[in-house]
């Protein structure tokens, strides 16, 4: 990677849905050039597209992120039954006194009791969680895809 991947990489960021054409005349270099950049970009699995749905308009209204205490043998299947969820956005492993940190959106703060009470428990090697509930995002779009052909999780 150079300086023009970066410059390329940057532009793709602000908007990906602009023309070669468009990003060769802001870059100054050729649209063969731009387009060969961006697929070897792909290519070498360091950019990729996605749609990224805003989860609010989607009927989640509720943020939740949620740290789990878990067994150790059992963290790779929890991650798993995590990232499963249509509603989990993020599962990452984490320092600290609990192992694992996901975010989740859902429908309600019934249907995030729901899973608590009902989902949470039934996962083996889960010892303790602690959740906090966000009360306004600024930023982040990010949801799982699988939502959009499940709908919010109950």
């Amino acid at each position: 990677m150079d300086g023009l991947d970066n410059r390329l990489i940057t532009e793709l960021a602000v908007d990906a849905r602009r023309s070669n054409i468009e990003l060769s005349r802001k870059l100054g270099v050729s649209e063969k050039t731009v387009r060969r950049r961006i697929n070897r970009l792909v290519e070498q699995g360091v950019i990729s597209w996605s749609v990224i749905p805003d989860p609010a308009k989607l009927g989640y209204t509720v943020r939740a992120f949620i740290l789990l205490e878990v067994e150790a043998p059992h963290v790779d299947d929890i991650t798993q039954s995590l990232a499963s969820c249509s509603n989990v956005d993020f599962v990452a492993l984490c320092t600290g006194p609990f192992d694992i940190l996901f975010g989740a959106w859902f429908v309600s703060s019934a249907s995030m009791a729901k899973f608590l009470k009902d989902y949470l428990p039934k996962i083996a090697g889960v010892r303790k969680s602690q959740t906090h509930v966000a009360l306004q995002v600024t930023t982040g779009k990010v949801a799982n895809l699988a939502a959009l052909k499940e709908g919010p999780a109950e």
